[in-house]
């Protein structure tokens, strides 16, 4: 479940929500990381992992969210790629990272790179339209 402050963590845990992807929105609109204390904040008061999302091929903001507790990351499309030649090398991090695909070979290519969780990506512009995400699906599959 993804979750932007303390008070709806709880609510998520509450409600049997197995993780948390903790999200905060910048103020141009997008997302960014939250190094506030927030994440912090929210692992001391749940009992379910943690995880945050970090741009895709930046090894040292991923380091900086193992150190300070998360317990699993989401190497995510959704905020700008910082690196678009070379993906993080999962193995190294000592956590568990889900990571995007649209296909087979991008899963294999993921799993190869150290994911432990792999999720189909779709339609990103929250349009509504999950064609491209059952499509993504069906060719995984």
């Amino acid at each position: 479940m993804e979750v932007r402050n303390l008070q709806e963590a709880i609510l998520a845990e509450s409600a049997g929500a197995c993780c948390v992807l903790v999200a905060t929105h910048s103020p141009a609109g997008g997302r960014c990381i939250p190094f506030n204390g927030l994440i912090e904040e929210i692992k001391g008061h749940l009992s379910i992992p943690v995880m945050v999302r970090t741009h895709v091929g930046h090894t040292k903001e991923a380091e900086a969210l193992v150190s300070i507790g998360c317990q699993f990351l989401d190497n995510s499309e959704l905020l700008k790629v910082a690196n678009e030649d070379y993906f993080l090398n999962k193995h190294e991090l000592g956590i568990p990272c889900c990571c995007g695909c649209q296909n087979l070979g991008e899963a294999l290519k993921r799993v190869g790179e150290g994911a432990a969780i792999i999720r189909i990506q779709g339609e990103t512009s929250r349009s509504g339209d999950i064609s491209k995400t059952v499509k993504n699906m069906r060719s995984v599959s």
